[in-house]
């Protein structure tokens, strides 16, 4: 899959205002130790 084929993706079965902007791969998402993704470091990494 590419980035522009999820978005296009998203922008068929979505509302326009839901489908994303930006689509980024990381290799592994961040993750406490509970096993939840740690959403402040996600956005940390799209500053970056």
């Amino acid at each position: 899959m590419t980035k522009k084929n999820i978005k296009d993706q998203c922008i068929e079965r979505m509302a326009s205002f839901k489908a994303p902007d930006l689509v980024e791969f990381v290799s592994a998402l961040p993750k406490d130790a509970s096993g939840k993704v740690i959403k402040i470091s996600l956005r940390m990494l799209d500053k970056n």
